[in-house]
């Protein structure tokens, strides 16, 4: 036989609860006349009732009865000072519905349980210590810089992915889901056991961002399985990109590029084009035509327009 002993400890600087446990071994020698044992389980899955837990109306301590017992038999638990039965199946299981509250309220958080037939004294006892930890998790994040100078460079921009790094610190578990907003999306990964966390972002939506602004948030659990509300933290970043390249196109002369011979008795033609890429309105654009240099201006569009002598262009 075993017995396991546990404690769910709470540091009182941090409020991170902690549970640690050990065991022994050992051998009981049946009382006599009874031959029986009984065994009480965890009051929870982790033996610790949470604030999710304590809502519950009622809580259903279950054991097992060993060796020498009849289903007639009643199971009687000691709890905050009042009795709680039930009996127990063909197979020695019982499972007895207590009052949350009487169990929150249980100066040493300890059941005491005993099983008996009718008023005869108890073949067996044993106890189960349980914790109580109903209080939510108070976490903070931190969000580091972008990259070392929090600035995107044209190299770091060619990158597919830039990692959003940081730091969780107060009452967290690790596994602790952080989010990252950027560009109108979503970006998940985990808290490590040191509170830290890197969730890779596509480095088009930190540049397509439109207040280059990263949004972090992290739900924060406890041992106990209590959940606090989200820690947030903002990071602004910058973004270098290099400029776009400039190109121009030249539109044919005339509608089928040839100047005939009634379109060459016009005084002037103008030759029109398009400046597509990196440019500002009002830019020059330099015609070379016949030893000569003609000037004009691009339009907000890219477009210009820029007439030009016809004995120029025949000659």
């Amino acid at each position: 036989k075993t017995v396991e002993v546990s404690v769910a400890a709470k540091d009182p600087v941090t409020g991170q609860t902690q549970v640690v446990g050990n065991s022994q071994t050992y051998t009981v020698e049946a009382t006599p006349g009874t031959g029986t044992s009984l065994v009480l389980n965890n009051v929870t899955a982790d033996n610790i009732i949470n604030q999710a837990e304590s809502t519950s109306p009622n809580t259903a301590i279950t054991g097992k009865v060993n060796g020498a017992f009849a289903t007639t038999d009643t199971v009687t638990l000691f709890i905050n000072d009042k009795t709680f039965t039930g009996g127990v199946d063909a197979q020695g299981n019982f499972s007895i519905n207590v009052p949350t509250a009487q169990l929150l309220a249980d100066p040493d958080t300890r059941i005491t349980a005993s099983i008996a037939a009718g008023t005869s004294p108890a073949k067996a006892t044993a106890t189960q210590d349980y914790g109580v930890d109903t209080t939510p998790p108070v976490a903070t994040v931190a969000v580091n810089n972008l990259t070392p100078d929090n600035l995107i460079s044209a190299q770091e921009a060619a990158l597919d992915k830039l990692p959003v790094t940081g730091k969780v610190t107060g009452e967290f578990r690790p596994g602790d889901v952080v989010e990252v907003k950027v560009n109108d999306k979503t970006f998940t990964g985990t808290v490590n056991a040191q509170g830290n966390f890197s969730v890779d972002v596509p480095t088009t939506d930190l540049v397509a961002d439109p207040d280059t602004k990263l949004q972090v948030s992290v739900a924060p659990t406890d041992a106990a399985g209590n959940k606090g509300q989200p820690a947030t933290d903002e990071q602004d970043y910058s973004v270098t990109v290099p400029p776009q390249a400039a190109a121009i196109t030249l539109n044919p002369l005339t509608g089928d590029n040839l100047i005939t011979p009634t379109e060459g008795n016009q005084t002037s033609l103008n030759l029109t084009g398009k400046v597509s890429g990196a440019f500002s309105a009002d830019d020059v654009v330099s015609i070379q035509l016949n030893g000569k240099t003609l000037t004009g201006t691009v339009n907000a569009q890219g477009e210009f327009s820029i007439p030009v002598n016809m004995t120029d262009l025949k000659a």
